[in-house]
């Protein structure tokens, strides 16, 4: 009767201290919905729960935290325990996906898995449940993800991105060269081109020349052979007018 009477009053805590968390989320976002805050509120309250309220509380804990009551073997566990699932869920999403950018991917969800909400849940929840010295926990546990299991999938991240713009820069790179490339021998096509047009008009140029003495050659022996058939019939006109005037002589 006494375990099963402290088992419901656990059960009550903690449904009481999850309820009232999640009622003061439900109305942030219900106020957010009815627009009750301008922009610029909402920009001061950010600033003001980031940098004042949050890092007050946490220094306030450690300040307060019994050191000598803090169990490190239940510390270390927590933090092997956050460990196991970010190296378990990294590496599902890095070999269970074909994705260039996986390295990145992994990290994300590794960085999903993890990034619980110790403080704002977890707080009120342990507290209920164990009492404000266990809850200290959290707090000792909180820089743990922040600095080195964020970290390193902040690191993937960025390895990523520098994967994606070095490949963009190789494709520039061969694109350029491709071009490079196609553009030589483009002109070298067209330089063989006017190279076989240049030969083929100098061999037109020759032909024609040659073409031409020929043809002039062909005058000069006309001209030739004219003259001499010329010269013949002077000749024989002139010995035949001159054995007519001998005849008339004679006569």
């Amino acid at each position: 009767g006494g375990a099963g009477d402290m088992g419901d009053d656990i059960l009550i805590r903690l449904v009481s201290s999850a309820g009232q968390t999640s009622f003061i989320i439900f109305l942030g976002f219900l106020c957010k919905y009815l627009k009750m805050f301008h922009d610029s509120d909402l920009t001061g309250l950010n600033k003001f729960l980031a940098n004042v309220a949050l890092p007050a509380e946490f220094f306030f804990s450690l300040a307060t935290l019994n050191w000598g009551a803090v169990s490190f073997p239940l510390l270390i566990s927590l933090c092997v325990g956050k460990t196991i699932v970010y190296v378990l869920t990294g590496a599902v999403a890095y070999y269970g996906s074909s994705d260039p950018q996986r390295t990145g991917i992994s990290g994300l969800f590794a960085i999903f898995t993890t990034k619980s909400n110790d403080i704002a849940m977890g707080v009120p929840i342990v507290t209920a449940i164990w009492g404000r010295e266990y809850a200290s926990y959290l707090y000792l546990f909180s820089p743990y993800q922040l600095l080195v299991i964020n970290l390193i999938g902040f690191v993937q991240m960025e390895a990523n991105l520098e994967n994606v713009a070095f490949q963009r820069r190789l494709e520039l790179c061969r694109a350029k060269s491709l071009d490079r490339m196609r553009n030589r021998a483009r002109g070298k096509n067209e330089s063989d081109s006017d190279k076989e047009k240049a030969e083929s008009e100098s061999t037109h140029a020759t032909s024609a020349v040659v073409e031409l003495g020929e043809g002039a050659k062909d005058i000069d022996e006309s001209a030739e052979t004219n003259g001499i058939m010329g010269s013949d019939t002077a000749a024989g006109g002139a010995a035949l007018k001159a054995g007519g005037s001998s005849d008339g002589r004679e006569e």
